[in-house]
């Protein structure tokens, strides 16, 4: 709703003004839940996370048997419906800058995942890394890390060798030199 004085033209921003209040629940998928969780700068990738992004969300927390901090990925691809009040058809032009910023994510998670989240936010921190958009993919194994992981060195290697294989980086501006 706005206000219209008569004689007032109408103007086409006021309808899309009007329509930038959205719905989100029309945007879950049966059988899934949003869940709001709250995100820092740091943990939320620097402030990149946007509506439509697919994230892997990892767990650090002070593990009860060993009590050794530990890290661990909870879920991989998971969709992220909004950032803040922006979601994926929110005309972010009709908001104003200063509300583009936001300190929670709402995530499309079944309702298990819902409760995982829960308990890892309030036993520990949460921490988002983006994906690629064509990067569906997920690892049977998930990831956990502890100090000695940190401190032996050994996986740190393997790492290193397999992200050189993985992610190309091309340095300098000539061509490759082939061979005749």
């Amino acid at each position: 709703q706005f206000a219209v004085a008569a004689g007032d033209p109408l103007q086409w921003s006021q309808f899309d003004a009007a329509r930038a209040v959205e719905h989100l629940a029309s945007r879950i998928m049966k059988r899934a839940r949003a869940l709001a969780v709250d995100v820092r700068n740091t943990s939320g990738v620097g402030g990149w996370l946007r509506p439509n992004d697919h994230v892997d969300i990892i767990g650090s927390f002070k593990d009860p048997a060993t009590n050794e901090q530990v890290a661990v990925t909870l879920l991989q691809n998971v969709n992220v419906l909004a950032t803040g009040k922006v979601s994926g058809t929110t005309n972010v032009n009709l908001i104003p800058e200063s509300q583009r910023a936001y300190s929670n994510v709402s995530l499309m998670v079944l309702p298990e995942e819902a409760e995982l989240l829960v308990l890892a936010q309030e036993s520990g921190n949460l921490t988002f890394t983006l994906r690629n958009e064509d990067d569906l993919d997920v690892l049977e194994e998930r990831g956990r890390a502890t100090i000695n992981t940190l401190l032996s060195g050994e996986r740190t290697k393997l790492l290193q060798m397999k992200r050189f294989n993985t992610i190309q980086v091309i340095r300098g501006t000539q061509a490759p030199k082939t061979s005749p």
